[in-house]
């Protein structure tokens, strides 16, 4: 999820981008350049066509796969979305359309309020609304608030298009779940913030508690020494047990603080990569629950090496053969849910017989769209529609309880900003679907002594209060 003390400004500029489907931030691109799509053509991995998207707006794609007769769309696997064609001319620049809804899952016959007032044209102004509740390509609507009520249980996708006044568009999606139960509940999510243990040795986790309110905390990163020895940042002088964070952990757990382990991050080498051997790798996660008398376990994982997954997964299951522990998984997304390999993380998880409490998306450093409620939103519906395909036999709302969404506050390493405000819309979303898990990247950023746009290890980049996106995201217990 981040980087190591040692290297956290260097790597910034190289994180990875997430691949992206879906977007509800809308940037003119130039289409000149690239053919229109053809479906007897077979198209390479970077190469880009443009092509109308389901709300008949000229699109420019690039391939994620190699594909033929594969239709660009905002929920291929195989296409990701660049931006809208551009058609205001000049320099004219796209508006972004964003709105939300209250409640986020009615029951059938409530009444549903949608809001696009967080619209905007950075060069001009908005000259129109068009709303279509149903995807059926109609307009339901044309004001910039807008009521409408399902009368069944469902998922119904919302799409907002809004035209500035040259004549450029942008589009923004998100599902409405109706549930004949009522939809989500309320109260019942837990807020767990990642804190980097050595980031900033100033700070502790009780200085953290005191401040944020944080009764849970997911402590990163273990990994490998070298040689399959679990050590936090995976330093041979951090070994589990013997790294001075004994006491700390202790400290917060005797305040009523639970603790959750997290194995992995954006840098270094995971303990099921660097050693083959199952009964190795399951000793070093009992070593790290006997060292720190936790019953969560989570694995951050940003490689796509599955042979360590299923190495992985072979020692969890034997792992909570013999011990009542938590797992959860961290996982990049995509605007439409969880990527190719996280899909396969979760599904090798079920089929070793791993209970996974948690599939937590890190819903940041998407690069082409910003890290906005609309788009976190997105992410995790998407994630809900990939779960119910994974565990068929599991509620609507069970699904809602298995995610997790971690934001990165502030100002993300590869662009885009997560304000104060996406923060409350997220923690209501987060309430009103029953989402299970809420974190944030990471309790040292958010406060604002860099509120010049800066990307700091130690700070948010914008101008906020000590802990308030932490103030915010505690609403969701």
């Amino acid at each position: 999820m981040k980087l190591t003390r040692r290297s956290i400004l260097r790597k910034a500029s190289t994180l990875p981008a997430l691949t992206l489907g879906a977007s509800g931030f809308a940037a003119a691109a130039d289409c000149s350049s690239s053919p229109t799509w053809d479906a007897a053509t077979l198209y390479a991995v970077g190469d880009r066509v443009h092509h109308s998207d389901q709300n008949g707006i000229e699109v420019l794609w690039e391939a994620e796969l190699e594909s033929r007769n594969a239709e660009p769309s905002r929920d291929s696997a195989y296409w990701n979305y660049v931006g809208d064609c551009g058609s205001g001319g000049g320099d004219n620049e796209a508006p972004t359309a964003s709105f939300t809804t209250s409640p986020a899952s009615p029951a059938p016959e409530q009444q549903v309020s949608f809001d696009a007032s967080g619209s905007s044209d950075a060069d001009g102004s908005i000259n129109s609304y068009e709303w279509d509740f149903t995807s059926d390509g109609t307009t339901d609507a044309t004001e910039q608030t807008a009521t409408h009520t399902y009368t069944t249980a469902g998922d119904y996708l919302v799409t907002l298009t809004v035209t500035d006044d040259a004549g450029a568009t942008a589009a923004s999606s998100t599902t409405i779940t109706v549930q004949a139960d009522g939809g989500g509940t309320t109260g019942d999510s837990m807020f767990a913030p990642f804190d980097h243990m050595t980031t900033n040795p100033e700070t502790n986790l009780i200085d953290h508690y005191q401040q944020a309110g944080n009764d849970a905390v997911a402590a990163a990163f273990v990994l490998s020494d070298g040689n399959g020895n679990a050590a936090w940042d995976g330093a041979a002088d951090m070994l589990v047990g013997e790294a001075g964070l004994v006491s700390e952990i202790q400290a917060y757990q005797d305040q009523g603080g639970s603790v959750i382990v997290s194995f992995g991050g954006a840098v270094g080498t995971m303990i099921a990569q660097d050693t083959t051997d199952i009964a190795k790798i399951k000793r070093e996660y009992q070593r790290v629950i006997d060292t720190y008398g936790v019953t969560h376990l989570d694995f951050d994982i940003e490689s796509a090496d599955e042979a360590a997954v299923d190495r992985r997964n072979q020692a969890l299951a034997e792992l909570q053969a013999e011990n009542t522990v938590h797992v959860s998984y961290t996982l990049r997304c995509q605007t439409t849910g969880l990527t190719s390999h996280g899909q396969y993380v979760v599904e090798n998880a079920k089929s070793h017989g791993v209970d996974l409490e948690t599939i937590n998306i890190m819903t940041m450093n998407y690069g082409w769209v910003p890290p906005n409620a609309s788009t976190i939103k997105d992410s995790a519906t998407g994630t809900h529609s990939d779960l119910t395909s994974i565990f068929p036999n599991k509620s609507s709302s069970e699904i809602w309880g298995m995610i997790g969404i971690t934001p990165m506050i502030g100002v993300n390493n590869v662009g885009g900003t997560h304000e104060l405000a996406d923060a409350q819309e997220v923690a209501s979303f987060a309430q009103n679907k029953g989402i299970g898990f809420v974190s944030l990247w990471s309790l040292d950023r958010d406060n604002g002594g860099c509120p010049d746009g800066s990307v700091s290890a130690t700070c948010s980049g914008i101008s906020q209060d000590p802990y308030e996106f932490s103030h915010i995201y505690n609403q969701v217990q």
